[in-house]
């Protein structure tokens, strides 16, 4: 019983925010979103391009938004390593130019060996 009353008050309470929301905002008013939060990925593996002298690391997205051409930040033990993202797939043998939050991505990399990285680096921008 309490949790039925629990969530009448908060449909009840979902309601109202709504409907304030359609009495202040103008008809036809969009919200944007101006600020993607920052680009952060912990990396699940390592493999190394040694004929396209790059290095791909797998991951989840936790945040943000990563595109081909970002240069991004590799954290990790004890150094920081710049990197190029030279390219992104969705999956296996799907590329793509950007991805978002929430995205299982293969991320090719330079300017690191895969000698310098290892899994639960942190990929991030700067």
């Amino acid at each position: 019983m309490k949790y039925a009353i629990a969530v009448v008050v908060g449909l009840i309470l979902l309601g109202v925010a709504g409907a304030l929301i359609r009495i202040l905002m103008p008809a036809g008013a969009v919200i944007k979103r101006t600020e993607l939060p920052d680009f952060r990925m912990t990396i699940d593996d390592v493999f190394a391009l040694k004929q396209l002298g790059s290095v791909v690391v797998v991951g989840v997205i936790n945040t943000g938004q990563v595109k081909v051409g970002d240069t991004l930040t590799v954290d990790t033990e004890n150094t920081q390593i710049m990197v190029q993202v030279n390219g992104i797939e969705l999956g296996f043998d799907n590329p793509v130019q950007s991805a978002n939050a929430g995205d299982k991505v293969g991320v090719m990399l330079s300017g690191i060996n895969n000698d310098q990285i290892r899994p639960n680096a942190l990929l991030r921008n700067h």
